[in-house]
């Protein structure tokens, strides 16, 4: 996992992350990883990411490197274009895998699915072994109207993949490599999970298990910085799964947002001081207080005679939506800890010079990794920082990192750098 933090406003942009990587599916951590990169040597765009380190098996490292060499001096107006020109970089590089490949991995995300599907079927009330694939059907078709219901513009790539393609692609990788889904024996069977992992594909990435990247920075025509941030999934048939998250995405602009700070990844500790309160206890005070509402209801349902005379108030009391009451609370308690405490906090980050933008970021990242190693869980967040600074006219500037060899030993490789 990952602490990412950037802080920004019109003096320009400030990221720091963790080093924490984990290995795989184990629980073995390290603390070498390197998750903020240059995007250009030439131009002042950075790109940082969290999540999956790999892109369909090929380190974020090596894709990034390999973009930023083939990208030379070429600038952009727009830091949107960047980020074409970096979407466009992973379609037409096929030295990543082949498509052959490219099958065996979109049927590993289905082994997934299937394996998913199948907890997921146990869960149902009733649920017996003995007709297994009976609740297994139940559950993909579940799965299916949901995914079909949600089925939006957020995977720009995947609006205009037809079934049919899908079939024509993957059936056949499928099909030979069924007995890995043993509840799949019948044709009504691998239909309805076809159908189902169809629709997933269509509107479904996560960033716990897909790769968050994070572009920070300026093109040539942009006087103020920029922070957007995608998703990306896999690409298979031609097309790349991913979207761009609006929420997680910024620009700083006259008359619009003077000053951002945004967390990714593992976002409780920095949201918590950017908030005033933890995330996770907003939903806590939403239960709680629906839970003393329903106590309330129910008391004053006791104190009442039922007659005939009080059924009417009996059953207004009964359909009183206390989870609506409850959310107008926790919207309005929301409101003001922005009014009273994050807007004058972003306030006050507007005015901060780059130097204190870049040591804000540090800190959050080293409190969050703090919490981590005070929890008993795996200390997920840790290891050295790396923090950077753009800003329109320094460029990208490196305030700390970290590197597997001595600089001083590695003169050559410091004075080539720029000779693309």
């Amino acid at each position: 996992m990952t602490a990412i933090v950037g802080f920004m406003n019109k003096r320009g942009v400030a990221v720091a992350a963790d080093s924490a990587v984990t290995l795989g599916n184990t629980h073995k951590v390290v603390n070498s990883g390197n998750k903020i990169f240059t995007l250009s040597k030439h131009a002042p765009v950075g790109i940082a990411t969290y999540g999956n380190a790999s892109f369909m098996e090929t380190p974020w490292e090596i894709v990034v490197k390999l973009y930023r060499k083939q990208l030379e001096r070429k600038k952009y107006n727009l830091l949107e274009d960047y980020i074409s020109s970096f979407v466009d970089f992973l379609h037409k590089e096929d030295f990543f895998m082949n498509e052959e490949y490219k099958r065996q991995i979109l049927f590993q995300r289905a082994v997934i699915f299937y394996d998913i599907s199948v907890d997921k079927s146990k869960k149902i009330k009733g649920y017996s072994p003995n007709e297994a694939p009976v609740f297994l059907m139940q559950e993909l078709n579940t799965c299916k109207q949901v995914n079909s219901k949600a089925m939006s513009l957020d995977l720009p790539e995947m609006r205009t993949y037809k079934y049919k393609h899908f079939i024509d692609y993957f059936y056949e990788i499928f099909i030979t490599n069924i007995g890995r889904m043993p509840l799949l024996q019948t044709k009504e069977m691998q239909d309805a999970f076809l159908q189902s992992f169809y629709q997933f594909l269509l509107v479904y990435v996560q960033s716990e298990s897909d790769s968050g990247l994070v572009f920070f920075g300026y093109g040539e025509k942009e006087i103020y910085p920029s922070i957007v941030n995608l998703i990306v999934a896999d690409s298979f048939d031609g097309r790349l799964r991913y979207k761009r998250m609006d929420g997680n995405s910024f620009s700083i602009s006259t008359g619009g947002h003077t000053a951002v700070v945004i967390p990714f990844a593992q976002v409780d500790v920095s949201q918590t001081i950017i908030r005033g309160i933890n995330p996770n206890f907003i939903d806590i005070l939403r239960a709680s207080l629906v839970s003393i509402l329903n106590g309330y209801r129910d008391a004053i349902l006791s104190a009442i005679p039922s007659t005939p005379n009080n059924a009417n108030s009996i059953n207004i009391i009964k359909t009183l939506n206390h989870d609506a009451l409850a959310q107008q609370f926790v919207n309005n308690a929301t409101g003001e800890f922005n009014k009273h405490y994050t807007d004058i906090l972003m306030s006050t980050v507007a005015g901060l010079s780059k130097e204190d933008m870049a040591n804000l970021a540090e800190s959050l990242v080293e409190l969050t990794s703090i919490v981590r190693r005070m929890s008993p869980t795996e200390e997920t967040v840790g290891g050295p920082i790396d923090v950077a600074v753009v800003s329109k006219g320094d460029g990208f500037i490196w305030l700390k990192r970290k590197h597997y060899f001595d600089p001083k030993l590695n003169a050559n490789f410091i004075s080539t750098y720029n000779d693309d």
